[in-house]
């Protein structure tokens, strides 16, 4: 029932911070990131690296590439993309809250402060939230 209240009041939620201006901001909490940490050094940091700078064969996840591919775009297509993509040799093994939770550090590495709502693994919920572009 939890994650049915928590899911209901996501857009809600979502509306406030864009209003504020604060997307994405406060979209997720310091617990979801250290649990996307965890799944990130398990999962994702052999191809896109620790620093999540990527290489040649993996895109960053960070920094000025990742908001050169991702800014002005739904934060769904982000989740959507890792979701049925990831990792390489399972996609889609990971549990929807699995995905939410990389996705909660991968925005937390790109300075996007933390807040007191778990990101849901809902591509509805997330299709509400732009990832900001460049200024």
């Amino acid at each position: 029932m939890r994650k049915i209240a928590v899911a209901a009041l996501f857009p809600l939620l979502v509306a406030i911070a864009q209003s504020n201006g604060q997307t994405p901001a406060g979209i997720f909490t310091e617990v979801q990131v250290e649990r996307g940490a965890e799944l990130y050094a398990a999962r994702c940091a052999s191809c896109h690296r620790p620093d999540l700078g990527g290489d040649a064969h993996s895109p960053a996840l960070a920094g000025i590439g990742f908001a050169f591919v991702w800014g002005g775009r739904p934060l769904a297509e982000l989740y959507a993309t890792i979701a049925r993509e990831m990792p390489p040799e399972q996609p889609g093994g990971l549990l929807p809250s699995n995905y939410a939770d990389i996705l909660a550090f991968i925005l937390r590495a790109n300075d996007y402060p933390a807040g007191a709502t778990e990101l849901p693994g809902d591509e509805e919920a997330l299709a509400e939230i732009t990832i900001p572009g460049f200024n």
